[in-house]
């Protein structure tokens, strides 16, 4: 799986379908957490949310770990001068690490794996996180109220999954949540914000101390 393909109109298209809902859901809980020094933020694309923290938390330590050249390309671009940010280029199913984080970042990154990748990617990053850390995660969801905007959520997540699965390789069939092994791994949710109609979520996650 690899976005270097959609890297350049990959902010175009999302605007087209969402306008600025993504970004705000990325950005959900920035407030709260800007504050955390040791970053570890798996698969930000070009690098919006990136920016976001820096600029409110220059001095944070931030790791990146990103499959496409072309969306690290954009996303150094987002780096003010001073800020701390080490990108390494691996698929992160790949990607083993031995450093501490205060807090993890994974939006609009785990609807992209099958079951058993998630379980994989959960596990091995939750072990990397402080007791106490934190995960925010933003992604998709199915509605709990109204037929017609669960109508529309799948009608926009099957055209989404066929796209992407034919542009950058994606294997997930369809989206999956990962709520219940981010729970088995230890994790508790502390905040939630639903967006956009019940179709997006922002969530805060902990570790447990």
């Amino acid at each position: 799986m690899n976005f270097d393909r959609v890297a350049r109109v990959y902010r175009l298209l999302e605007r087209l379908v969402f306008g600025e809902a993504l970004q705000v859901a990325r950005e959900a809980h920035l407030e709260s957490v800007c504050h955390q020094p040791r970053v570890l933020v798996l698969g930000d694309g070009d690098g919006r949310f990136l920016g976001a923290l820096l600029a409110q938390r220059p001095r944070a330590q931030v790791d990146l770990i990103e499959a496409s050249a072309k969306m690290i390309e954009q996303a150094k671009q987002r780096v003010p001068g001073g800020a701390v940010v080490a990108f390494e280029q691996v698929d992160v199913l790949e990607c083993a690490r031995s450093d501490r984080y205060d807090l993890i970042v994974s939006h609009f990154f785990l609807d992209c794996f099958e079951l058993e990748q998630i379980e994989q990617i959960v596990t091995r990053f939750t072990a990397n996180l402080e007791p106490g850390g934190e995960w925010l995660i933003a992604d998709f969801q199915i509605p709990e109220n109204g037929r017609f905007w669960r109508l529309r959520a799948r009608c926009l997540l099957w055209i989404m999954y066929r796209f992407f699965r034919l542009m950058t390789g994606l294997r997930a069939p369809a989206l999956l949540d990962p709520q219940p092994v981010l729970e088995a791994a230890g994790l508790v949710l502390d905040r939630r914000v639903v967006s956009n109609c019940g179709f997006i979520r922002s969530d805060r996650w902990k570790r447990k101390r």
